[in-house]
C-alpha cells in the first residue's frame, strides 16, 4: 500500500496510463554516443473540457545543481499537445570508483494535470530508429 493524501491506494504493476500524474525517464542512447535522440511526450486530452497540464525537469540533467523549469500546456478538449524536450533531459550513467555501481543523472521529467485525467505517450527516436511508450 502506499500512502497518498491520506488516502490509501492499492500499488499497482499496471503502467498507469490515464491519470493525473506521471513520471518519465528518457534512457540513454548506449548503441551510437555521437547522435542524440530526438525526445518528447505527446499530452492527450480525451476530455470534453479544456485541461491545463505542467510539466517539471530539470534544465540540464547532468548538473543537479541546475534549476528546473516548469512548461505549462493548455489541452483544448478532445485534442492533443506534443512537446519537445532538448537531450539534456537524457538519463546518463558513468561508471563509479566503485566496482559494480553506476553513478546516473536524475533526469526524472514529472507530468501533471492540473483539473482533469490525460493520457502520456513518451517519444524517444533516432534517424532511423525508435520507439514510443505509455507514460
Amino acid at each position: 500500500m502506499i500512502t497518498y493524501h491520506q488516502l490509501y491506494v492499492q500499488s499497482s504493476t499496471i503502467t498507469a496510463t490515464f491519470g493525473y500524474h506521471f513520471m518519465i525517464i528518457f534512457p540513454s542512447n548506449n548503441g551510437n554516443k555521437n547522435i542524440n535522440p530526438t525526445i518528447s511526450v505527446t499530452l492527450m486530452n480525451p476530455n470534453s473540457k479544456e485541461v491545463t497540464v505542467q510539466i517539471e525537469n530539470v534544465k540540464n540533467a547532468n548538473d543537479f545543481l541546475d534549476d528546473s523549469e516548469i512548461i505549462t500546456v493548455n489541452i483544448d478538449a478532445m485534442n492533443y499537445a506534443e512537446v519537445y524536450f532538448n537531450d539534456s533531459s537524457i538519463n546518463t550513467c558513468k561508471s563509479t570508483t566503485f566496482a559494480n555501481f553506476l553513478e546516473c543523472t536524475d533526469s526524472r521529467i514529472y507530468i501533471n494535470s492540473l483539473q482533469l485525467p490525460i493520457t502520456v505517450l513518451s517519444h524517444w527516436y533516432l534517424t532511423d530508429a525508435g520507439d514510443s511508450f505509455l507514460g
